[in-house]
């Protein structure tokens, strides 16, 4: 943190809000579509148009992905301290 914060850290900060968005919102209306879908062919009486169920259990909760986040910091400063020594 001497030199201050690079535009690597910064992009990288970008690239993993844009992953936890995804994690959290994008795959939880994914699951809500199959969950719509998995509801229609039932009462339409299609079920044979499918194999089995789509899964309606996608993504994460936001407990999982802010332990993620944690995890990943954690990680990247041993890490960090291992190879390059302390911040």
């Amino acid at each position: 943190l001497n030199e201050g914060l690079s535009t690597v850290f910064w992009v990288s900060l970008l690239f993993s809000f844009i992953v936890m968005k995804d994690a959290i919102g994008v795959r939880w209306e994914t699951g809500q579509q199959a969950k719509a879908i998995n509801e229609i062919l039932k009462r339409l009486r299609m079920r044979q148009v499918l194999e089995e169920d789509l899964k309606e259990l996608l993504g994460h909760t936001e407990a999982q992905v802010l332990g993620g986040f944690i995890v990943g910091v954690v990680f990247s400063y041993i890490g960090h301290v291992l190879f390059f020594g302390p911040i």
